[in-house]
């Protein structure tokens, strides 16, 4: 937790707090289950997001392991957050690239896609206590500069650089 309470970074006007950090999870979890059901009973649900996979092996992973994970972090558990981030972006990297593959389960990878974000995003704010803005900045920053300073680049108004 952070010492002294900051301005909460903003999201399409949502700021990311603690409070939405488990609402999002809470949501998720939801969605997951809701997910699961119409994967059993629409055949075209199924086809669209999971492609061939075998749906038992899949349920059998993935319930515990992001709707649970995601139900324990919705009510604040850490370590649960750090679980469903980490599978959520393991599914997302295997389904994507088994859609690129055999053409199938594309709506389940794009779906994957904004899952992993929701809950990097998420997750840092539980795990963290707060967004991780300062830290990314330093981090990513150092990067952006020591390009920025290796490459020639023209910048508006002035001479080329490097």
């Amino acid at each position: 937790m952070p010492a002294v309470p900051s301005t909460h970074v903003r999201l399409w006007g949502v700021p990311l707090t603690l409070p939405v950090a488990r609402a999002y999870f809470c949501v998720q979890a939801a969605c997951g289950v809701v997910w699961w059901i119409l994967v059993a009973s629409v055949p075209q649900v199924r086809d669209l997001t999971l492609g061939n996979l075998p749906v038992l092996a899949v349920a059998v992973a993935d319930l515990p392991l992001f709707v649970g994970a995601s139900a324990l972090a919705a009510c604040g558990v850490r370590w649960a957050a750090w679980i469903v981030s980490g599978w959520t972006a393991l599914v997302t990297a295997a389904l994507s690239v088994y859609a690129t593959a055999t053409t199938q389960a594309g709506w389940g990878a794009l779906a994957m896609i904004a899952a992993t974000i929701g809950s990097a995003t998420a997750g840092s704010v539980i795990v963290r206590g707060e967004f991780p803005t300062r830290w990314l900045l330093t981090r990513f920053g150092d990067v952006f500069r020591a390009y920025r300073d290796r490459v020639k680049c023209w910048v508006p108004g002035r001479a080329w650089r490097g």
